[in-house]
């Protein structure tokens, strides 16, 4: 094999092989035990406790924090309800926002379409996002309902004080949305609910 090199470029450390070429070195691997598909999640799909997980009421943005690694390139966001369907609705969507809480793609608007209880809902995103950077961005999600449906997460916090420290993990933002997702969103008001959101 050949011998590798190490020097430094402007105080940065490179290797390099006896040809002069760089080494392309990839980051060990996340676990990823998502549906098929997966990219990331909010949180791990085989420790989500699956806790029936209330939402915020009807035209509210429910906001949840997801680590996403620079490359990748979201072009669907799936959410899971729990034992409660939705009723009634008439507008809902899925959304990614940075962590600013501009909006970077969302999903068609679901108007009337059912959602079922104990179901796992993925919409596709209506121009897919390349991520640029890696970091800290939100999955929002919003319906306009008589029944808001339940969604799977972990079990509630007992306070929420510390995960709405900055940066917020979770919580309501903008109220009173009917079509479209706000942009930007307004700021989180953290809380004690999470829930369980995968992108593909």
């Amino acid at each position: 094999a050949a011998e590798s090199l190490i020097v430094t470029e402007e105080g940065e450390w490179y290797h390099y092989d006896a040809t002069g070429a760089k080494y392309a070195y990839n980051g060990p691997m996340a676990v990823n035990l998502g549906i098929a598909g997966t990219l990331a999640e909010t949180m791990p799909r085989e420790l989500c406790t699956e806790t029936n997980t209330t939402m915020a009421v009807s035209g509210t943005l429910n906001m949840q924090a997801i680590y996403l690694r620079a490359g990748q390139l979201v072009s669907n966001i799936s959410l899971c309800s729990a034992t409660t369907a939705a009723g009634t609705p008439t507008n809902y969507r899925f959304g990614l926002f940075d962590s600013a809480r501009a909006l970077l793609a969302e999903s068609a608007n679901q108007t009337t379409s059912a959602w079922a209880a104990n179901n796992v809902k993925t919409l596709a995103m209506g121009t897919p996002y390349r991520v640029p950077t890696s970091g800290l961005y939100y999955i929002g999600y919003y319906m306009t309902a008589t029944t808001i449906p339940t969604l799977k997460g972990f079990t509630g916090k007992t306070g929420g004080q510390l995960a709405a420290t900055a940066p917020i993990l979770h919580g309501s933002s903008s109220t009173g949305l009917t079509t479209a997702n706000p942009n930007p969103a307004a700021a989180i008001t953290g809380g004690t609910t999470t829930f369980w959101a995968a992108v593909t």
